[in-house]
């Protein structure tokens, strides 16, 4: 039977506090500018990393799909009542699965018995690699994606895992190395040229990121974060924010909650002094993630900006209840109340 060959890609959002150049500034009397900086300036998406499966049969597709959907326990009822008519591909596949579960223990185990069976299963140590990623055991990862190349060295997702092990570790040159051997062997990898992009941006190599992005986005147009990252990018390298709010704009089209969409725009309105657009961006940041810290200390800022100083002094309130030791929260809250003559409340 023949087999058909799935990728399932797995997101992990982090938040990244760059050094940014887009810095707010509040206006306070006597012609004095005090710059306030970011909590975090950005929402900047991460790495993806690529577990192999392959579906042979409509019963291992639905056990797969059980879960992906969340329902674990019915499809692990199916596979007791299936096991023994499953082969070698079925049980890679149930191991995919319990991965997806976040199950690494088990995920783990059934990978070995795997390779009790078939040690030259270069797809199972790619995928034992990433278990070890999760848990952060670097050498045991890039060993595993070794392996894998090992047996089958033409396997473009490997060097993709790979870059994403380099990257978390900071060893960036060497994840452009394994994300352009990616590329080079599945020119079509629209998530390889996303990830090497992330790293040019962190290197400050912005031409090159904005140029990866795009090949991204060219490739995978429905992907919102593809749409967020290259407008922070463009932001970082030219503050001209009208281009950056159109790939914001783009992003949350794609994906109505996207919460890092929503606040990067807000700051981008900020910057562009367009602050009641601005605010209804936090709003909608704010409803998505009712904690977001960012979003309350930059909605504060325009709120003061435009004058209201009520709801800016509400803000930095929560903003404090949520980080007690971000001290610009306290001067701005300060200042606010200064200008209403709260001189007790200053």
């Amino acid at each position: 039977m023949k087999k058909i060959f799935i990728a399932i890609f797995l997101a992990f959002i982090i938040t990244s506090c760059q050094s940014p150049k887009n810095i707010l500034n509040i206006k306070v009397p006597v012609n004095q500018i005090i710059d306030f900086k970011e909590v975090s300036n950005i929402r900047f998406n991460g790495e993806n990393k690529i577990v192999i499966m392959f579906i042979t049969s409509q019963k291992e597709a639905d056990l797969v799909n059980n879960f992906i959907s969340g329902n674990s326990k019915k499809a692990v009822d199916e596979f007791e009542k299936l096991k023994n008519d499953f082969d070698i591909n079925t049980l890679f596949n149930l191991a995919g699965a319990y991965y997806i579960d976040k199950e690494l223990d088990k995920a783990l185990a059934l990978y070995k018995k795997i390779l009790a069976q078939k040690k030259d299963f270069a797809e199972v140590y790619n995928n034992i690699g990433v278990i070890y990623g999760d848990k952060r055991n670097f050498k045991e990862a890039i060993d595993n994606y070794n392996l894998a190349l090992k047996y089958k060295n033409d396997l473009a997702i490997v060097h993709h895992n790979i870059g994403v092990e380099n990257k978390v570790n900071n060893l960036y040159e060497t994840a452009i190395t394994s994300y352009s051997k990616s590329i080079e062997l599945n020119p079509s990898d629209a998530n390889s040229y996303y990830n090497r992009a992330n790293i040019y941006y962190l290197t400050g190599n912005f031409d090159n990121a904005i140029d990866d992005y795009s090949k991204a986005i060219k490739l995978a147009p429905e992907n919102a974060k593809f749409f967020n990252n290259r407008a922070i990018t463009e932001a970082e390298k030219t503050t001209i924010y009208e281009s950056s709010i159109k790939d914001y704009t783009k992003a949350i089209e794609l994906k109505p909650n996207y919460t890092e969409a929503y606040y990067n725009r807000g700051i981008a309105y900020s910057n562009l002094t367009l602050f009641d657009k601005a605010i209804e961006d936090f709003n909608n940041a704010i409803a998505l993630e009712p904690d977001f810290a960012g979003a309350y200390y930059y909605r504060g800022n325009a709120f003061f900006n435009n004058q209201k100083y009520e709801a800016a002094i509400k803000d930095y309130n929560k903003l404090i209840q949520i980080k007690p030791d971000f001290y610009k929260a306290y001067l701005n809250r300060g200042s606010a109340n200064s200008l209403m003559q709260n001189f007790d409340d200053a």
